[in-house]
């Protein structure tokens, strides 16, 4: 009973934190809950007291948090300058992608342009046809000279 007795004690102060004190409510955990309330009546009343410190502690814990939430706009405010500030970053990239495409037309141009120097070492068939003829018309030149 005891250990019953210690739990329900346990549970009647946890509801008692929360704010919960009303008999209507206790009586919720049934006889033992009510036992326990006899036994812990004293200690509830001691409770009670700290309750209410606690409740104005609450209160200015209130006021600071309200002052948090002024931090929090201000904040909100930072964000949305850092979000303007991503937007433009943002911007940015699209502006060294455009010009990262531009510079592999560029590079794509320097390599068609690098090809055609290529076919330009080459000698053209056209002038290897005429090397051919010159040969021959050497050659028949030399044989009606003699």
């Amino acid at each position: 009973m005891d250990r019953r007795m210690a739990e329900c004690r346990a549970i009647l102060l946890f509801w008692r934190k929360i704010g919960f004190w009303k008999k209507s409510v206790m009586a919720k955990f049934g006889e033992c809950a009510r036992i326990a309330d006899r036994r812990v009546g004293i200690a509830d009343r001691r409770v009670g007291i700290a309750d209410r410190r606690s409740g104005i502690a609450d209160r200015r814990s209130g006021i600071a948090d309200r002052g948090l939430g002024i931090a929090d706009r201000r904040v909100g405010i930072a964000d949305r300058r850092v979000g303007i500030a991503d937007r433009r970053v943002g911007i940015a990239d699209r502006r060294s992608r455009i010009a990262d495409k531009r510079f592999g037309i560029a590079e794509r141009r320097s390599r068609i342009a690098d090809k055609r120097p290529g076919i330009a070492d080459r000698t053209p068939k056209s002038q290897i046809e005429a090397r051919k003829f010159r040969k021959i018309a050497g050659y028949f030149a030399s044989l009606t000279s003699n």
